[in-house]
């Protein structure tokens, strides 16, 4: 399974705010296929759309976050799965999903305008 994992240096992010995006297969180990930079640094608005839209690109049908707003959930609805890893890294919340410990992304953790980007 591929996930993605917005990132910056080695902690989980936001899609709208991660310096990077690293995309892991799971199965049967967690191994790294690809890290890009993250379009969203780029963009003026709907940043997390942009860096989601990406990973889907690519292929990730998952995608571990430390949050998002309504827009970002709304885009995934049917698209792909996403998990909540706040304040955590990369390693961890890849080995926290692997074992099944995450929360799913059910509703925004924050409102479009609650970050200064």
């Amino acid at each position: 399974m591929k996930v993605a994992i917005p990132e910056t240096n080695g902690i989980v992010s936001g899609p709208g705010e991660a310096l990077q995006v690293c995309i892991y297969e799971t199965d049967p180990s967690s191994v790294l296929l690809d890290r890009y930079p993250n379009p969203a640094m780029n963009a003026a608005s709907a940043r997390g759309l942009i860096m989601i839209r990406s990973a889907l690109d690519r292929g990730a049908t998952v995608l571990i976050v430390s949050g998002a707003g309504p827009h970002a959930v709304d885009y995934l609805s049917g698209k792909a799965e996403a998990f909540l890893a706040p304040s955590m890294t990369v390693d961890q919340a890849l080995k926290a999903f692997v074992a099944g410990n995450l929360s799913r992304l059910q509703h925004a953790t924050h409102n479009p305008g609650d970050h200064a980007h």
